[in-house]
């Protein structure tokens, strides 16, 4: 009886895709991951002025924002409240979750020059892709 052998050769080439996910022979497989590139806080206006956004990270400075993270997961930071007078809250936009606070909000504001330093947990989009993120400080 003659002998039988077989033999299975597979090749798989795995190359970028232009940043936009990865490409498996001729199958193109997405990202699964969700990258924040900014998450920004619209301050409260005073005197009817509008006084800009309080940055709690940037994808290319300092605290970095969280990027290529499984979707769902949660990411923590801070911002400096300083000078509103009033109670102050947060406004969280969807697909974004505020989970928790330190101190809880409402925070009650010292009068100025004082100020809080409030650390906010939030939880990401349970979608994959690249989301920036613009909430608000609401003072009453």
């Amino acid at each position: 009886m003659p002998a039988w052998a077989v033999v299975v050769i597979v090749a798989v080439s795995v190359t970028a895709a232009a940043g936009a996910g990865w490409e498996i022979g001729q199958f193109y497989v997405a990202h699964t991951t969700v990258t924040v590139d900014l998450i920004s806080w619209a301050l409260p206006p005073v005197n009817g002025t509008f006084l800009g956004y309080a940055i709690s990270c940037q994808s290319f400075s300092s605290p970095a924002c969280p990027t290529q993270v499984h979707p769902g997961s949660t990411y923590s930071g801070t911002i400096d409240l300083t000078g509103f007078p009033g109670n102050a809250t947060l406004v969280v936009p969807s697909p974004f979750t505020l989970v928790s606070t330190d101190p809880r909000l409402p925070v009650t504001m010292p009068p100025a020059p004082g100020g809080v330093s409030l650390t906010f947990e939030l939880r990401l989009p349970s979608s994959p892709g690249t989301y920036s993120f613009t909430g608000e400080i609401v003072t009453s």
